[in-house]
């Protein structure tokens, strides 16, 4: 669990270090914690998913786009229904919600926090929709994937 809160400070400490995106941080909790959590338009929150019985967990952004839609990004390309967050999603979506079904990292890999990084960067400083988010990563494998995020990570972020 202390890597997690390392991780957990250290996404804190990148998003506050670009304003455009640090204005819609509407902070981090535990995907069994988002019970009255209602996000405004344009604002996102970082969610901890934590796998029962293990100590690993799994980070994921939601994403209020506007009033009527709510994007949900997973690196694993996972239904955030599996997760839990059918009450989270109805709380915060009148018309729709999108997810990633693609599959963009390993199951063994831990760089899910720095996928979250590039999707709200991307999405928020370079002004991509969700579909033209994912064309970077199309055609690619898993490991490619992978070391765009952690360029991009190391170029833009300075992390401890």
């Amino acid at each position: 669990m202390t890597c997690l809160l390392q991780t957990i400070k250290q996404v804190d400490n990148a998003i506050c270090q670009i304003e455009s995106i640090k204005k819609y941080y509407s902070g981090w909790y535990l995907s069994t914690d988002l019970d009255n959590v209602i996000l405004m338009p344009k604002h996102f929150v970082l969610i901890l998913v934590i796998h029962k019985n293990k100590s690993v967990g799994h980070f994921i952004i939601a994403h209020r786009i506007n009033h009527e839609r709510l994007n949900i990004f997973c690196s694993l390309g996972t239904n955030p229904v599996k997760y839990g967050l059918n009450d989270f999603i109805h709380a915060n979506t009148i018309n729709t919600f999108r997810y990633s079904t693609v599959k963009l990292q390993s199951n063994r890999s831990s760089c899910c926090a720095y996928f979250c990084l590039f999707y709200l960067y991307k999405i928020i400083v370079n002004s991509l929709d969700f579909e033209q988010f994912l064309q970077v990563f199309e055609h690619k494998q898993i490991e490619e994937n992978e070391n765009i995020v952690y360029d991009f990570v190391n170029k833009y972020f300075m992390l401890k």
